[in-house]
Order: structure tokens, then sequence, then C-alpha cells
């Protein structure tokens, strides 16, 4: 017990010096023994780091106690302090299960009440859906007096099939390098910035001066490789009408691109969620992410796991990108396919709609089809649009 108040205090102690710590942390009131603690814990989350907020909160015979871990020499406060709170958390919880369990043995209760009990204990960490209430919901629906949340992708022959993306989906936009997989996302998130939609995209492969070039010729017309270059009178007046127009449009849009890790990137998310909202988050792409295991289809079932989880958990839209086999070009039909995904049958199976792209560079390449390979809600089917890769524009 006093292993465990010592880390209590250890935890808090780091959390009064940095608050931003806290989602990171991932830590409740709950998973605190002492009642000092709890309330600390209470205090930090709403005051923050400010040594004399938290203070205030407290009677003047706490507050020397408070000091007490502020002052505290802090070499540990590590993830791994975290998790081990957490595990104690858990070990009280099973404590206290097994202690109701025996009360119930000794009280020669039916096996029919111990399972109810084991029940009890389950809907505590477990949401249990009310099907009536999921049911009203849909009906609700179908008859036009809810509105379903759909976040439509701007391009009307996809959208008859997709309606949009939905919260709390994991999607994926896959192709073969060079197609346009980053372009199509553009488009898409411009679209959805028009319409208020709060984004964050994660560019792993690229910069975000170069994203944000791409952005400016997608408005303006220009061609990319025309952006590190003197402009022209006319084309200074394309960009700054262009400019504009994105102004208020892209305050709803977080750029990033400076994190490789799944960990990382799900903090990111959390944060972006907490402080201002998010309705989808875009990934470019899932192979570059910095894997360390040794078994790369592994790692990536574990990131697409991972992120379909947040998507539910949150309620948002996630859209990965991803890469699909090079064995695509050696094919006479080079129409893409599920197997045709790169890495892990994961990707697949954790998606809830899958777009696929392909271009005949030589022959039509201002031609994108999209191949909608996977649509959990939805049918199956094939799109063309319109491109201009030299400026990342894509029209119906």
């Amino acid at each position: 017990m006093k292993k465990n108040l010592e880390l209590e205090k250890q935890i808090l102690a780091k959390l009064m010096i940095d608050a931003d710590l806290l989602l990171e942390s991932e830590l409740s009131e709950n998973d605190f023994v002492n009642p000092t603690h709890k309330k600390l814990f209470q205090a930090i989350k709403e005051v923050g780091s400010n040594l004399a907020l938290i203070q205030s909160k407290f009677v003047e015979e706490e507050q020397d106690y408070i000091l007490e871990i502020a002052a505290m020499l802090m070499t540990s406060g590590r993830k791994e302090n975290y998790a081990e709170l957490k595990r104690l958390t858990e070990v009280r919880r099973l404590e206290t299960i097994l202690k109701g369990l025996q009360m119930a043995i000794d009280d020669d209760q039916s096996l029919d009440l111990i399972y109810e009990k084991i029940a009890q204990f389950d809907k505590q960490e477990i949401q249990v859906a009310d099907m009536k209430e999921v049911l009203v919901e849909i009906v609700a629906e179908l008859t036009g007096t809810v509105t379903a949340i759909y976040h439509p992708t701007g391009y009307t022959k996809l959208d008859k099939y997709l309606r949009g993306f939905t919260p709390g989906q994991l999607n994926i936009i896959a192709a073969r390098p060079s197609i346009g997989k980053t372009m199509v996302a553009m488009n898409f998130l411009l679209k959805q910035t028009e319409a208020d939609k709060k984004i964050a995209l994660f560019s792993l492969e690229m910069t975000n001066k170069e994203i944000s070039q791409r952005i400016l010729a997608r408005n303006s017309g220009m061609p990319v490789d025309q952006m590190n270059k003197p402009a022209t009178p006319e084309q200074l007046e394309r960009v700054n009408t262009a400019m504009i127009k994105l102004e208020a449009q892209l305050k709803n849009l977080t750029l990033i691109d400076s994190v490789y890790t799944l960990p990382q990137i799900t903090r990111m998310i959390k944060y972006l969620h907490k402080k201002s909202g998010l309705d989808l988050v875009y990934i470019d792409y899932l192979q570059i992410f910095d894997i360390k295991g040794d078994n790369r289809n592994l790692e990536i079932g574990k990131i697409t796991r991972t992120l379909k989880k947040l998507a539910k958990d949150l309620q948002i839209s996630i859209i990965l990108l991803s890469q699909l086999n090079r064995s695509l070009e050696t094919r006479a039909d080079q129409d893409p396919k599920l197997s045709d995904l790169r890495d892990s049958g994961s990707i697949e199976q954790d998606a809830d709609i899958v777009l696929m792209l392909g271009r005949d560079l030589e022959y039509y390449p201002e031609t994108m089809k999209v191949f909608i390979r996977k649509n959990r809600n939805g049918s199956l089917g094939e799109v063309e649009l319109v491109c201009k890769p030299a400026s990342m524009q894509i029209g119906n």
C-alpha cells in the first residue's frame, strides 16, 4: 500500500509540473487510492500546472502536503509508472470482484445469481448498448426526424455510393506510387473544410510547406512545380485570390508533419480532439509509419486495429492512405483488387471503406478511376473523376 501511495505522489508531482501530460497518462481519479490524491488529480485537470490555483482547492491543513508533493525530486513519472498505476487499479477491481463472488458462494447463492454478479462487474467496464435505443435511432434516421452524420467527399458520383465518411469509421485510400493518393485525399479534405468540418492531416511523407504548396496550387490552378519559382503578375494575382478564399476555410485544418510513430499520432489525435474537436483525420501514408517490430505484417495489423478503435472511441472518421503491391503492375488486368493491399490482410479486415485508385498514365493521365472495393454499409462500384495532376485538381 505504501508503495502505491509513493507511486501516486510521483505521478502527481510530474503532472503538477506539466499538466499537458494528463492526456498522455490516460489516468482518471479512480486510479488513485488516497482521497487527497484523487482531489489533487481533479484539481490539476481543472486548473493545470498553476500551483497557487491548485492550492486554493484545498483547506489550509492540506496545503503543506500539496507543497510536499510538488517539491518531490521527480526521477520517474515515466509512462511505465502510468501503466503500473493502471495495473494496480485493475488488480483492485479484480480483488473486489473476487470478494463479491466469494461472499456469494459463502452465502450459498444459486449459480444464476453468481453469474449475474459477474455480469454486473463487466458492465462497469463495458458500455452495453440498449437495443431498443439503437433501433429507435435507426428508425428516426429512416423517417428523417434525426439526420445521420456523414462527411461527404464532395464528389457527387462517389457520394452516391458512400454518402460520405461516417464517425467511427476507418477508411482506406490505396494506390500505387504517382497515381494520386495524396491528390485525392487533399481534394476530399478541402471540400470537407468548405463544409466546416474540422480536420487533421498527418503527412509522414511531405513537409507542411510542400502540402501547403499543393493546396495553393489546387485552389489557384497554378502548377505545383511553379511554386518554387518567381511568379508573374498574373500568377501572383491568382495566388492572392486563392489565399483570401482559403483563409477562413483553413482555420478548420491542422497540418502535422513531425510525428511518425503510432503512439505519437494517437496522442496528437486525442489532444486535438479534446482541444478543439475533430471530425476527420487523414494520415498519409501507412507504409511510412516508424515500425519497430520484426514482423511487419503484425505491426501493420496493430496500426489498423488501433486506428479503428480510436475512430470508434472518439467518434471521428480516420482516412488512412496506403500503397498497393508492385505485382499489380505486372498483371494484364491492372484494376486493383483487395488482395493488392500491401503488407497485411488486416487492412482489409479493419477498414469500413476501401477506395482504390487507378490511372492510365500513358493514354488517359487526366482520368482517375476510383474503385469502391469495400463498403461496409453500401454497395460496391467504380466511378471516374477528371484530374489535373500538375495543379492537384480533381473534378466530377
